[in-house]
């Protein structure tokens, strides 16, 4: 999976993308790998919804 179209997908950068998708993958494994990346895009939304305050 390369990060790029990863990124792109969920919204993210790709350099978070895949920094999020190598920790996903050591921690969790295969579903690591693929649900960090969908989390952190989850919090970016609610937090630019305004509904959780993480990033400024």
């Amino acid at each position: 999976m390369e990060p790029k179209l990863v990124g792109q997908q969920v919204g993210l950068h790709p350099v978070v993308t895949l920094i999020s998708m190598f920790v996903g993958l050591h921690f969790l494994g295969f579903i690591g790998m693929l649900g960090l990346p969908i989390t952190i895009a989850l919090l970016r939304y609610l937090n630019d919804k305004g509904i959780v305050k993480i990033f400024k």
